[in-house]
């Protein structure tokens, strides 16, 4: 006969509460460890959210793929892609108090461009500066620049590989002693795209770096950011290790350095700029790649390496082609181009806990936009404007898109 054990009451009581302890702690352990893998999404949360213009098509614009100038005022300046009607895209203006004036129609002449695919910039005198995809003489696009009395002029016409780019897709960054720089996604030596100078008093255009070498990237279609050593980084949407794409560095000196090429499980074809804090890291989205395949925001860090700080899985957006912003609590904003609850794009914030919520889902139809392709302005009350390729006023095929303005 085996030896009786005498366990008093006390004992097993101990021994539960033991017990207890032992599931808790693996339950919280295993929660950890999920949230490591996965950061916390949050649905879509009560926003006021307003579509402030609809385009009309035409001559009234349609198909704004270029992000919005946000000026002290208030007022917004853009441009359409404009194909509705026989127009080939305007530059606007969306005053503060709702009223819309077309700036420039682009007549798609030789010497006038046509199809801007990017946002304009503003020097001090209001003057605005901007690219067109193409017309020109070659038809491979054109700098422009547009006086506030509504006087425009073709800077330079691209002419295309070998000695100049063509397309530009990005918009102008403005640099010192009248230098703006630029992108191309096609033109240069291996007509893969090319960064450029161009000297605004002079009118001289010259290409700092010809994509398409071993291991470079290619098809830059975003625009580029610079530091205080006069450096230049931006991103290609193709080309790199894998095909990918890559970010790089263009040395105020002309070198020109592939910091990363993307893997796809890290993310793939970035379109975007990039954004740069004051540490050096820089942060981007890329349209394909990451955990779902689906896109992705992404860090890459003075130190070289690289994390994935999210992955969208398509009802929280997907394929996101804009860049992000952030504003001074380190928060970070964006769209994505498809997916959300109607498969039309999202308007998102990702904290800097990590935490990221879908602040608007696009619905697209008659009442709302849909698809919004360009970045996020934000003015100093914390509203988010942005626009919509698609949607709105059904004069155009899937609608002829939106401006609208989000309040957190």
């Amino acid at each position: 006969m085996d030896d009786a054990v005498d366990v008093s009451e006390g004992d097993v009581k101990s021994l539960i509460c033991r017990a207890f302890s032992i599931i808790v702690s693996l339950i919280v352990a295993s929660v950890a460890i999920l949230a490591i893998g996965h950061f916390a999404r949050v649905e879509a949360q009560q926003q006021s959210y307003t579509v402030l213009y609809n385009f009309q098509g035409g001559t009234s614009g349609a198909y704004p793929y270029g992000g919005l100038l946000l000026d002290s005022a208030g007022d917004l300046f853009g441009t359409t892609d404009d194909t509705a009607g026989g127009a080939t895209g305007i530059v606007f203006e969306l005053s503060a108090s709702g009223s819309f004036n077309v700036l420039h129609v682009f007549l798609s002449k030789p010497n006038d461009g046509h199809s801007p695919k990017a946002g304009v910039i503003s020097d001090r005198a209001g003057n605005l500066f901007g690219t067109t995809f193409a017309g020109g003489r070659s038809n491979a696009g054109t700098i422009f620049g547009l006086s506030p009395a509504g006087k425009e002029a073709v800077l330079h016409p691209f002419a295309g590989s070998p000695s100049d780019g063509s397309f530009p897709t990005a918009p102008l960054l403005a640099g010192s002693g009248g230098l703006y720089y630029g992108t191309t996604i096609e033109g240069g030596t291996f007509n893969l795209g090319t960064v450029f100078e161009f000297n605004i008093t002079t009118r001289l255009l010259t290409i700092l770096h010809s994509f398409g070498g071993t291991g470079d990237g290619n098809e830059p279609n975003g625009g580029l950011i610079t530091d205080s050593s006069g450096n230049l980084y931006g991103t290609t949407a193709w080309g790199g290790a894998n095909n990918c794409g890559t970010l790089f560095e263009l040395t105020a000196a002309g070198v020109e350095t592939v910091l990363h090429s993307f893997t796809g499980t890290d993310g793939c074809n970035p379109y975007g700029s990039l954004l740069r804090n004051t540490a050096g890291d820089l942060y981007t989205t890329t349209f394909n790649g990451g955990a779902n395949n689906l896109g992705a925001i992404v860090k890459w860090s003075e130190n070289g390496k690289e994390f994935v700080l999210y992955s969208f899985g398509g009802p929280d957006g997907s394929g996101p082609f804009a860049p992000l912003i952030r504003d001074s609590s380190g928060d970070f904003y964006g769209t994505t181009y498809n997916g959300g609850a109607n498969g039309l794009g999202v308007a998102f914030e990702f904290s800097n806990a990590q935490q990221y919520t879908v602040l608007h889902s696009f619905t697209g139809g008659t009442t709302d936009g849909a698809n919004p392709y360009a970045p996020l302005v934000r003015d100093s009350s914390g509203n988010l404007y942005g626009a919509t390729v698609d949607g709105g006023n059904p004069n155009c095929t899937n609608g002829c898109g939106t401006i609208f303005k989000i309040t957190p």
